[in-house]
């Protein structure tokens, strides 16, 4: 249990660390995300419904960085809850009070997740 539990810190510190790294980038990033889709929208509707150049680029600029960068987070966050669910579902009664403390650490410390600064 010890190794999960340290595992499990250094997985945190991480994407604690990506935050402080990445985490004035990311309003930037959606801000430009959102202005993008408004303005191909703004463009599909000003050409009568067939997309021109801009507004399919401006979809496959959404499909190829906006929407994986989504998915990644939710995942992660995901695999995080997994694994205090694992640790409750562990063998309570078999551990040590040492190990007990760890698991319920682990249980405790909330979900990884991609934080935007501010």
């Amino acid at each position: 249990m010890s190794a999960f539990a340290k595992l499990h810190t250094s997985v945190l510190a991480s994407c604690s660390e990506v935050n402080s790294v990445f985490g004035l980038l990311l309003p930037q990033y959606l801000l430009v995300s959102v202005v993008m889709s408004m303005l191909s929208t703004v463009a599909l509707i000003l050409s009568d419904g067939a997309p021109d150049g801009f507004a399919s680029t401006c979809a496959l600029y959404l499909f190829v960085f906006f929407v994986p960068m989504c998915i990644v987070g939710q995942q992660i966050e995901d695999a995080s809850r997994t694994v205090s669910v694992a640790a409750y579902r562990g063998p309570w009664l078999e551990e040590n009070t040492a190990t007990r403390r760890l698991r319920l650490i682990v249980m405790a410390s909330p979900p990884a997740r991609f934080k935007v600064a501010g």
